[in-house]
């Protein structure tokens, strides 16, 4: 008779508890996410321009075949977060996992290492209104700001709010309806973006988006009936 090893028994143990703590993710066809993944351990993941450039280059090309057009971002060192809309329930699984792989290979090969980059799996949760919508663009495209690393969003390049605010060509970001909604012109479009910049997010707006990137819970106004809902592409 085998002699049970108490190793093997932890190990089951932990898996177990892994497999209960990932709790499917909410996709809706349609529906914007806020998207966010973190370097191993807050490590940089963007060492130079080079990065940076490579990493949009892939974002462009894994959001392509993936059907998950991104609307805004922002790439920090150790972070990045995106506002996409996937076409379909597996564009969101597909887009992420597939640019992770390559970055990863990319990166290990470029600096001589092997091993994860990643802080475990990716980060989103499901945008429900319009208001957080332009809450969430907001959120992302002024991480740079709340970081002091810029004295406003403009100043820096690693996001899209220079292609939302002012028109700069991106080749990353699809503009979503509800920003082509905003003025019947694209400097129509611009100047009521920038207007969106003219005050500071509400701190419970702030705690609403970091509580959804830790539950992975929508954010929108739920209870708020005056409040356009972003509705699925689909037909129901």
């Amino acid at each position: 008779m085998p002699i049970a090893n108490p190793t093997d028994d932890r190990l089951r143990q932990r898996q177990e508890e892994f497999i209960v703590a990932r709790k499917p993710r909410l996709i809706l066809p349609g529906q914007p996410l806020h998207f966010i993944h973190r370097g191993n351990d807050r490590m940089t993941i963007f060492r130079d321009a080079a990065d940076f450039d490579k990493c949009i280059s892939l974002l462009c090309s894994t959001s392509l075949r993936s059907q998950c057009p991104v609307h805004g971002y922002v790439l920090m060192d150790n972070h990045f977060h995106l506002v996409a809309t996937p076409v379909d329930e597996h564009g969101p699984a597909t887009f992420m996992q597939s640019f992770g792989t390559s970055y990863v290979r990319y990166f290990n090969d470029r600096y001589g290492r092997t091993g994860t980059l990643w802080e475990g799996r990716y980060g989103s949760f499901p945008i429900t209104s319009e208001r957080y919508f332009f809450d969430c663009s907001r959120y992302v495209e002024m991480n740079p700001v709340r970081a002091l690393m810029a004295a406003n969003p403009g100043d820096y390049v690693r996001s899209s709010f220079r292609c939302n605010a002012f028109g700069d060509v991106d080749p990353l970001v699809t503009p979503h309806p509800l920003y082509e909604s905003l003025g019947a012109s694209a400097a129509a479009r611009h100047v009521a973006y920038q207007q969106l910049f003219a005050h500071h997010l509400d701190p419970a707006v702030l705690d609403a988006f970091r509580q959804a990137t830790r539950t992975g819970k929508p954010v929108g106004d739920q209870d708020d009936d005056s409040e356009p809902r972003i509705r699925k592409a689909r037909s129901e």
